[in-house]
């Protein structure tokens, strides 16, 4: 019966998919939900599902012996309170709606007075308090990238774990998730890599640019960005690898300055300046 009952959850939450507005998915309390700092259980709601999942099972469990005889038959006066106990749980759960974007199982975190922070040859990273464990590995990062790239215009310099809040200001800010358990020193360097790229603003359509095979320019400014540090970038096909090359050949100065107005264009949500090409003669 425990077999069967583990099946049944398991099947609830594959026939749910992505879509967590279906019916039974109400009753089963966090199956398959995962949470980072940013999220904290909410403990009422969750006992609340728990009382409806013991409750159906204990119901699951007497149903077959109420035909039996009156020696195997369970008591009513025991089975009235557990049912009782199930439809109220259920109409609690059924009835709550919690407001978009919340997530039904969880609450928000409250935001720390003083997040801890590191900070490594001008780069910062700043952490839930709860995860100050893991600033060695995000110095280690840090630094790591600082060395490869750290001389790159147009790079995000200050990240913020999910869920901080970034105070306002000029200095554009890059979201880092840490909390992926298994997380090494090198996953976190390349999410750190990646989170330094700058980013369009949300409902930005993607500009392309002809030099390098109509692909949006984000796709040359992060290929530039790892060819700098040495790590292995997309293949967009030949084009634009061509398109790449003939960018690398052109004077770093002249790299540089486009590399810091693409920055700014790619987050203004503006085409990027073409690219500059080789001045070397051609044979």
């Amino acid at each position: 019966m425990g077999l069967g009952w583990y099946a049944a959850l398991v099947g609830l939450a594959l026939f749910a998919g992505e879509e967590r507005s279906a019916m039974p998915w109400a009753l089963v309390p966090a199956l398959d939900v995962h949470w980072d700092m940013a999220f904290q259980p909410n403990a009422g709601r969750l006992l609340t599902g728990a009382v409806s999942c013991l409750a159906c099972a204990l119901l699951i469990l007497a149903v077959p012996g109420l035909p039996r005889g009156r020696a195997v038959r369970p008591a009513l006066g025991t089975l009235l309170p557990v049912t009782l106990a199930a439809v109220l749980a259920a109409g609690a759960l059924f009835t709550f709606r919690a407001p978009s974007p919340e997530l039904y199982w969880a609450v928000q975190t409250p935001q720390p007075e003083k997040p801890v922070c590191v900070t490594e040859s001008g780069a910062t990273a700043c952490l839930w308090p709860a995860d100050r464990h893991l600033l060695p590995e995000v110095e280690v990062a840090l630094r790591r990238n600082q060395r490869s790239v750290g001389s790159v215009p147009g790079l995000t310099r200050t990240f913020y774990e999910r869920g901080l809040t970034a105070p306002s200001g000029r200095v554009p800010t890059a979201e880092l998730p840490v909390y992926v358990p298994g997380t090494d020193r090198d996953g976190m360097t390349q999410d750190m890599l990646t989170a330094s790229l700058p980013q369009p603003p949300d409902g930005c359509s993607p500009h392309p640019v002809k030099e390098i095979g109509d692909y949006p320019g984000t796709f040359l400014f992060e290929a530039v960005v790892r060819h700098r540090a040495q790590v292995q970038s997309s293949y967009w096909g030949d084009g634009f690898a061509a398109a790449l090359e003939r960018f690398l050949k052109a004077p770093k100065a002249e790299q540089d300055r486009w590399l810091k107005a693409a920055a700014e264009d790619i987050r203004a949500c503006r085409p990027v300046p073409a690219p500059p090409r080789s001045t070397a003669p051609t044979p």
